[in-house]
């Protein structure tokens, strides 16, 4: 999906009446999601947009031009009364519940309430418990927006009560261009795992457990990514199992309490020193 798909479809979920009461902006550039996600806040809470016929305007055309009104200038600055921006790292429970309390209240000059959460893979226990309280029973017109590389930095709880907006992640570029900020370890765990010898994945997989399981699901996303390229090339039979017994690996990873280092190294085994 590209940012243009993305903005799109934004455009029609809100034009048609279809926008969920809270959405995940998932992808590895964070200042690209950032931006779109303040755009598309501004958007909804523009003057006079409540009243206007579905169809009327669209976000794709709002998105490619600067609005200097009165509004949207309140919600660059953060001074907008209907839209709160949480932007730490990590986010406590006290902004959570700072949250809450706005949302608890009507909107003031606008039909909804939004909020966007920046690094929400970095919330406490007790602030993503209490965010989850929150997903679970919305009240009113609001908008939550999430913003991480991963549904997997957040709660599966919380990730299954958002609707997920991907944005492009440019791992590569083959004609040169611009690379995303991917941490360095991380494109070099995917070239050991790509291409490495048995030791040196069975190095890789030591690395990881129970408290550093999110950094390593990222890692396998990466890796699937690379796999479905490969298979994209060569659809044999060897190739897609691979790729489902990584799959299968990165959901018990995701929602059990097994050892991340033994289900790698079981995959390893099985696929042999050499992986597609």
């Amino acid at each position: 999906m590209t940012n243009a798909d993305s903005i799109d479809l934004l455009s029609r979920l809100s034009s048609n009446g279809n926008l969920p009461h809270a959405l995940f902006f998932a992808g590895l550039d964070t200042g690209n999601k950032q931006d779109i996600a303040l755009k598309f806040s501004k958007w909804l809470l523009h003057p006079g947009r409540s009243n206007a016929l579905p169809g009327d305007s669209k976000f794709s055309e709002f998105y490619s031009r600067e609005c200097a009104c009165d509004s949207c200038s309140q919600i660059s600055y953060g001074t907008h009364p209907d839209f709160l921006l949480l932007d730490n790292s990590p986010i406590q429970i006290d902004e959570i519940r700072s949250l809450k309390s706005k949302f608890s209240f009507s909107p003031l000059v606008s039909d909804r309430k939004i909020a966007i959460v920046n690094n929400a893979g970095a919330m406490t226990n007790q602030a993503a418990n209490s965010l989850l309280k929150l997903l679970e029973e919305p009240k009113g017109n609001v908008l939550l927006i999430l913003i991480a590389p991963f549904r997997s930095r957040v709660l599966s709880t919380i990730a299954s009560r958002t609707l997920e907006i991907r944005f492009p992640s440019n791992i590569s570029s083959p004609s040169g261009g611009r690379k995303e900020n991917i941490p360095v370890k991380h494109t070099e765990a995917v070239r050991v795992l790509q291409g490495g010898m048995l030791y040196d994945k069975f190095a890789f997989a030591k690395k990881y457990n129970l408290e550093n399981k999110p950094e390593l699901i990222e890692i396998i996303d990466m890796w699937l990514i690379k796999l479905r390229d490969k298979f994209l090339k060569d659809p044999s039979r060897d190739n897609i199992n691979f790729i489902k017994k990584i799959l299968a690996v990165k959901k018990n990873i995701t929602t059990t309490n097994a050892n991340p280092q033994l289900l790698l190294e079981g995959a390893f085994l099985e696929q042999g020193s050499q992986t597609p």
